[in-house]
């Protein structure tokens, strides 16, 4: 496995194709294929690309098409790779009959001989000339996708036998050694990108430029030179002439195949292929083996009526043929599926390894007419057989679009929308697609079949437009997004690298290349550089940062990572199977877990450096079926036949039920509970893909409209023609929208009562203002997209720095006090300065976790962990006196089991199979019980009884997860799910909620209220209680500053790792405080300059503070969120939560749409929130 197919090193791949803006240089509208159904299995197998095949059918040639990857064995340069590919109607055989497979790698000859008049080359006048008496030596390169290269050589005629049946010999030596063989027009034929139509169901030649070259080589075997660098080797052709007819009626001499002997990437690795001795025309000349760099082998044996593959590991694949046709492919499992034929050769059935079957059915052109999978849902596809006029009415190649001629190709789907491919039947390329909603998308092409201009219209009206430019060997070179925002790319003319992109507001970043056309250098708009460095294989064995630290990498043989070593000389060592499974990973403090796969390359068994062992199990199709904790604790999943999740049950035999309509969509959740949520959703439209502003490409999604919950409450939402969301009614019957400029970038919200939130950009989509009712939020940025200043209402302002890397080294805050960081080579947190000067040092162990915290006012923080990692002892002391101190104990699967004081006290603590607490004790130093709480819980999760030494409470809930009582205490909601109000007896608290439902408002039982205000992020910006005004001003998701009700400063954070409060300045003092926080990131100690403990607080279970000591006032406390005092409540930052209860008092507002049956519960597990 090489650097860049290693699955542990995704995150570096992303980071570098990201750079090399790969993502960005290509425009494609999804392929000539429609994805019908995915009838071979689930999301198990050996872990290649394309599991399971599909059901694609091409839109212009009808023809159906399965793509399985049965064998994926990553390794240096190139994988072992076998995968078959069905086409109906494809007319020709490989070893597995009517099915073609990758290894299917041929070159064909053809000659035009003398006296035929030959079209060279056409003009885009219309003009052709003729080669008379020369002749044209051709090699077709022919791919098991259906790509197939057409390279051309023009040479005088000069030979002197019969020409009427020249022999191979005598064609290629027309050829001088070394002598390239060019490609003029850039003839190439491909079966998945947009491409010409040559004549119907057989070949097809694109006009995309792919610039690559044939050469012969002195032993007369041909070289294929692509332009990335990869060299196919072909042998020696061989074999007699024949005569057939090509599309242009002229008579052509055909010379067999050459076959593929071996191909090489641009860094030498090398993958080979073995045959046997006989002729090429033999029937016995068959692939015998394919040789990895690394010499691993595919072999194969043939039998009258199979073939069989065995790998390196002796792992067996089977295949049974059936009168020249597949009928059985058997894995190494024993799993098998079978395929049955018409009598035309078209596959009519597939039985998968579930035993479940699709049909399929054609016309008597092999084009596939529907497809039933095992439910009963049926897509019928329809060809035209007249013609349509163009979409466009511009004129291109000389020639009126609106003059031109085209077809249509329409796909109905089981509930009955449809989709309408328009097709250049002479080009064969996608002119326009219309979705069931009535959008068109339409593309243009430039005459070597690029994508120039992408446009999407509804009722005659264009709505977005997006242009495109290329270089000569089909490069984008600029990108123009609808509102004229421009990107521009350079490039390297050897492998057609990127080298420079620029971005809409004039920033640069470079890229460098080796010979070989490996990334070795980027730098970025602020000149920061970084650098990469290559073995010979091609991998990357050091990454050097703009800092100049660097990580380097190791491989075995196979190219698998065995090592990676940080800058500061910690490594992490890596283990493989001999087909490249991740086995063992042992880290820097020598502990090791391992992993264990089947037969099929699928993870069966995690085993921890503790020896705690988690296994998975899976069902034929690949689907896990289920996970066992190493408690032994068994959760189950099930599938329907088209291998979606219906079904979850928990340890507790808690049932969660999943249902879907005829096209996929989730239609129903049901809840352990019984309750259901409903889902409905309008006609599927092609809208924009948001991932990549610049690919304003179209796809097919059916968008949610409304969603029910258990209690009949609905909450609705509108889209307009490109599928933006402009509409949002909450079941209170409140609606917001939403309004899009032209590149579809969000501008504008307006709420019920007509106040708005407003947004406005820059050239490059970047936020620049956000304008609410409160004032207008600021955005400044430097050429690396980082925010260097805000500035909010009333004119405060907070300023950033950053180093190279990215790290912020600087805040300034409004009232220009400054907070510091400094990093260690590998980009964590050294050193924090804050307001006053004060330093602030962490200290970490090999693996990353921290180990010390030094504190300014000699206070010292020390972390011990497990072998897993775990915290099991924390410790703050001041000299050699401890001020508090904890340590940890837990369970196989990481719960909490205790929790011991340095006062001898202890939290003892019991959880049921799901790890929801069942129990905790707190117990003195004499094992006296000071506190009890138990818990019991129903299905979805829901409190249902709290016991503690004073006795049980009852909890009742609606089917919709809402708490109702608790004894004596009742709670009210609003449709929405908020809750409204808390009755004891009768004094009643009431809440009031804005239209994003936050909670703006709380009257208590004397009539006292608290009000709260919030930005357009959501973030409490004032809060109003019995204490008086506070106001805030946020970085990111922390408070930085307080403000009193006038507008004076009065507090000041700093913040450590994790958003933890480091210090605190009371400006009215300029007294400088230190918080100190436990396993949760609550706040236990607070010490003052001098390292005195000023304040002490300790928790129960759920956050209810059971002792406190306060000197100075503070409103941090557990999990290090604030507490407002009046209520109780905790603010986090999203929604509130009241540890009484152990409830959030709103649903999760993240989750929106998403099905989530926990709204509002909290956390169960006591190390995180």
């Amino acid at each position: 496995m090489s650097f860049w197919s290693n699955p542990r090193f995704r995150f570096l791949r992303l980071i570098i194709t990201a750079i090399t803006l790969c993502t960005f240089c290509f425009v494609f509208i999804g392929g000539d294929y429609i994805y019908a159904c995915n009838p071979e299995g689930g999301s198990g197998g050996q872990g290649g690309p394309n599991q399971g095949g599909g059901d694609p059918v091409h839109i212009y040639s009808g023809s159906s098409l399965f793509s399985v990857t049965d064998i994926f064995i990553p390794g240096r340069g190139f994988p072992l790779v076998f995968q078959r590919i069905y086409k109906s109607g494809w007319g020709e055989s490989s070893i597995l009959g009517n099915w073609d497979h990758n290894l299917n790698i041929q070159a064909k000859l053809n000659i035009a001989p003398s006296g035929v008049p030959v079209d060279m080359k056409r003009y885009s006048d219309g003009k052709s000339y003729e080669i008379y008496p020369r002749i044209l030596i051709s090699i077709e390169i022919k791919m098991p996708d259906g790509f197939i290269a057409v390279f051309n050589k023009e040479k005088d005629y000069f030979w002197a036998p019969n020409i009427d049946n020249p022999s191979v010999e005598e064609i290629m030596s027309l050829l001088a050694n070394g002598e390239e063989i060019s490609n003029p027009e850039n003839e190439f034929s491909f079966w998945g990108i947009p491409n010409r139509l040559r004549q119907a169901n057989t070949r097809l030649e694109s006009l995309g430029a792919e610039h690559s070259k044939v050469i012969k080589n002195a032993d007369n075997t041909i070289t294929w030179r692509k332009k990335d660098g990869t060299k196919y080797h072909f042998s020696v052709f061989k074999g007699s002439t024949t005569r057939i007819k090509g599309a242009d009626s002229a008579p052509w001499r055909k010379q067999p195949v050459a076959k593929i002997l071996s191909i090489e990437d641009r860094n030498g690795n090398k993958i080979t292929f073995q045959y046997n001795n006989t002729e090429y025309d033999s029937p016995d000349n068959k692939l015998v083996s394919v040789t990895d760099a690394s010499g691993r082998q595919l072999t194969f044996t043939y039998g009258s009526d199979y073939v069989e593959i065995t790998d390196n590991i002796n792992r067996t694949w089977k295949y049974y043929l059936s009168d020249g046709k597949l009928v059985k492919v058997v894995d190494p499992l024993g799993n098998y599926v079978t395929y049955e034929y018409n009598f035309a050769g078209d596959l009519i059935k597939l039985t998968n390894k579930r035993g479940y079957s699709w049909q399929f059915t054609y016309d008597d052109q092999h084009r596939q007419t529907s497809s039933t999978d095992p439910l009963g849902n049926t897509i019928t596809v329809s060809y035209s057989t007249y013609t349509v006029p163009s979409p466009f009415l511009d004129v291109s190649e000389g020639v009126s679009e609106n003059a031109k001629k085209y077809r249509e190709t329409k796909f109905t789907w089981p509930n009955g929308n449809t989709e309408i491919y328009t097709y250049d039947p002479v080009k064969g390329m996608v002119v326009k697609i219309t979705d069931p909603s009535g959008l068109e998308t339409l593309y243009q092409y430039d005459t070597d079949g690029n994508i120039i201009k992408i446009i999407a219209r509804k009722n005659g009206t264009d709505l977005r437009t997006m242009h495109y430019f290329y270089d000569n060997y089909g490069n984008c070179i600029r990108a123009v997004l609808p509102m004229g925002n421009e990107y521009r790319w350079t490039y390297e003319n050897t492998y057609n690298r990127p080298t420079a992109y620029y971005d809409p507001v004039g920033s640069t970043t470079t890229y460098t290349y080796d010979s070989r056309g490996n990334l070795i250098e980027v730098t970025d708009p602020e000149n920061h550089k970084s650098t990469f460095t290559y073995n010979s294989y091609g991998e990357v064995i050091a990454i050097t940062n703009s800092r100049g630290y660097t990580t380097t990498f190791s491989y075995n043989s196979y190219g698998y990572v065995t090592r990676i070593t940080d800058p500061l000389g910690n490594s992490t060592e890596f283990a493989y199977d001999e087909v490249g499974n991740l086995t063992a990973v042992t880290d820097a403090l020598n502990r090791t877990t391992t992993y264990e796969y089947d037969l099929l390359g699928r993870l069966i068994k995690i085993t921890d450096a503790q020896n705690n062992v988690i296994q998975y199990e899976y069902d034929a199709g690949g689907n896990l079926i289920k996970i066992t904790d190493p408690n032994g604790n068994i959760t189950t999943y099930t599938y329907d036949a088209l291998n979606r999740l219906i079904k979850v049950t928990d340890a507790l035999n808690n049932i969660t039920q999943y249902e879907y309509d005829s096209v996929g969509n989730l239609i129903k959740v049901i809840d352990a509970n019984g309750n259901a949520t409903t889902y409905e959703y309008e006609k599927a439209l092609n809208i924009t893909v948001k991932l990549n502003k610049l690919r304003h490409n179209y796809q097919l999604r059916y968008l949610l409209t409304c969603k029910t919950d258990p209690l009949g409450n609905q909450k609705t939402f509108t889209y307009d023609e490109l599928g933006n969301l402009i509409s949002r009614t909450d079941p209170n019957g409140n609606t917001v929208n939403f309004t899009y400029n032209d590149n579809d970038w969000l501008i504008q919200k307006t709420f019920p009562d007509n106040t708005t939130i407003s947004y406005t950009y820059d050239n490059k989509g970047r936020r620049i203002s956000v304008t609410d009712s409160n004032g207008t939020i600021s955005y400044t940025y430097d050429r690396l997209d980082r925010v260097t200043q805000i500035v909010y209402p009333g004119n405060k302002v907070v300023k950033y720095s950053y180093d190279s890397t990215g790290n912020r080294t600087q805040i300034v805050y409004p009232d220009s006090s400054t907070v510091k960081y400094t990093y260690d080579p590998l980009n964590r947190i050294s050193t924090i300065t804050d307001f006053a000067g004060n330093v602030s040092t962490y200290t970490y162990n090999a693996v990353g976790r921290i180990t010390e915290l030094k504190y300014a006012n000699g206070v010292q923080a020390n972390f011990e962990y497990d072998s897993l990692n775990r915290l099991i002892s924390l410790e703050y002391r001041v000299n050699t006196s401890t001020i508090y101190r904890s340590t940890y104990t837990y369970d196989v699967t990481g719960n909490i089991l205790t929790k011991t004081f340095d006062n001898g006290e202890k939290w003892e603590y019991n959880y049921d199979s799901l790890y929801r607490l069942k129990k905790a004790v707190k117990k003195d130093s004499q094992g006296n019980i000071l506190i009890s709480h138990e818990y019991t819980y129903d299905g979805a999760g829901n409190r249902t009884t709290f016991t503690d030494l004073n006795g049980s409470k009852s909890y009742t809930y609606n089917a919709d997860n809402r708490l109702l009582s608790v004894d004596g205490t009742s709670f009210g909601y609003d449709n929405n799910g908020n809750m409204t109000s808390k009755t004891i007896g009768t004094q009643t608290t009431s809440f009031e909620y804005d239209y994003r439902n936050q909670l703006i408002k709380i009257t208590y039982p004397d009539a006292t209220i608290n009000t709260f205000k919030y930005d357009p992020y959501g973030r409490r910006i004032e809060k109003k209680d019995s204490s008086g005004t506070k106001k805030y001003l946020w970085d990111g998701i922390k408070v930085i500053c307080e403000y009193d009700g006038n507008d004076n400063l009065t507090d000041l954070y700093a913040y450590g790792i994790g958003r933890r409060i480091i210090s605190r300045k009371i400006v009215s003092s300029s007294s400088i405080y230190f918080y100190h926080q436990d396993e949760l990131g609550s706040v236990v100690r607070i010490t003052d300059i001098n390292g005195n403990v000023v304040n002490k607080y300790e928790y129960d279970d759920f956050g209810n503070i059971i002792s406190q000591t306060e000197n100075i006032s503070n409103d941090y406390t557990y999990t290090g969120k604030e507490r407002d005092k009046d209520s109780g409540l905790y603010y986090f930052g999203a929604r509130y939560y009241d540890p009484e209860i152990g409830r959030w008092l709103t649903k999760d507002p993240k989750l929106g749409r998403i099905p989530a049956l926990r709204y509002f519960l909290v956390a169960q597990k006591l190390n995180r929130y």
